[in-house]
């Protein structure tokens, strides 16, 4: 069953909160990608196949249109084929950084697989599958709509003797016949729906993770609010449930599920910060001299060597005495 993910899988069912991207996963490797490492020859030749059309064809196949048919472009048209023609290159560059991370995606799902050990109660495991079934609810509708937005310019354009998005093919024209205009329009909507499929993905994989850290993050507030004898602003007495041994054991539980959220890309940007911070941070004042710690440094040393001196000298009990005298 394709639906069976949008609603809560019951206990008996073993659900993970990487099933949160099953949907997105899925799609990813229909687009060519090697999530799993068993590729083979035909998943490398379709993989070619895949990226040369993501990549290449889809964001130049506007472009060729545009050249070889400007003259024909009507004001809408013109409009219409621009706004794809950015979507689609963008959408490029968006797959591109896909594709140079995927390795970190199973990476991913490792962390979530982790976070899913210490959801040993039926609450919190209700709570997974809850947040499981909302992620892949959340991207069937947005799915839905975009293949609805596709469908509804495929039937206006045959309706109207034209193709909808305007994409180049070099052995097919819709301006040459009826049946070049159904064969070019046919072929535009497979490829297009399958541009839009892996589009969606890629926009929703990251909103969908990070739905799925975050239930985990308010699934951790809850037990540390429970250790420590308050949940929801009301006063429980812990001592008469758990015994100190197991109240212990529950609170590096919930450390080592707060290590397992803190992952190495983010180990990674503290050290960046921290090797940032070892350089000066200087400004410049009118573009003569420099002003840094140094700089404060030497002034507050100035300023010290001058009040030695001064009180060497003794020139504030001088001063007072002038002031007396003066009065």
């Amino acid at each position: 069953m394709f639906f069976k993910r949008i609603y809560p899988a019951p206990l008996s069912v073993p659900t993970g909160t990487r099933d949160s991207n099953i949907y997105t996963m899925n799609i990813f490797r229909i687009s060519g990608m090697n999530l799993n490492g068993d590729i083979s020859y035909w998943k490398l030749f379709w993989r070619l196949i895949s990226y040369f059309y993501i990549m290449c064809y889809l964001p130049l196949s506007f472009l060729l249109s545009f050249i070889k048919y400007y003259s024909e472009f009507t004001p809408a048209s013109l409009l219409i084929t621009l706004q794809l023609a950015l979507n689609s290159w963008f959408f490029t560059l968006k797959f591109i950084a896909v594709v140079f991370y995927e390795k970190r995606m199973e990476q991913a799902n490792k962390c979530l697989d982790s976070l899913d050990v210490y959801c040993v109660s039926k609450e919190e495991q209700l709570r997974i599958r809850g947040t499981v079934a909302k992620c892949n609810k959340l991207y069937l509708i947005f799915t839905t709509v975009c293949f609805c937005y596709a469908t509804s310019s495929f039937l206006d354009a045959l309706l109207n003797n034209r193709v909808a998005f305007n994409t180049y093919y070099p052995f097919v024209n819709w301006r040459e016949g009826h049946t070049q205009l159904i064969v070019h329009a046919f072929v535009e909507y497979v490829l297009i729906g399958y541009s839009i499929l892996v589009v969606t993905a890629v926009d929703c994989y990251g909103v969908m993770f990070v739905e799925a850290l975050r239930e985990h993050v308010n699934l951790l507030k809850d037990r540390v609010q429970k250790l420590g004898g308050q949940n929801m602003g009301v006063k429980l007495d812990t001592a008469s449930h758990t015994s100190e041994e197991d109240s212990y054991a529950a609170l590096v539980e919930c450390i080592e599920a707060h290590k397992t959220m803190l992952d190495q890309r983010y180990k990674k940007a503290v050290l960046q910060f921290m090797l940032k911070l070892q350089h000066p941070m200087t400004f410049t004042a009118m573009n003569i001299f420099n002003i840094n710690l140094a700089t404060n440094i030497n002034v507050a040393k100035f300023a010290l060597t001058v009040y030695t001196i001064a009180k060497g000298f003794h020139l504030e009990d001088k001063m007072n005495t002038h002031e007396n005298n003066s009065f």
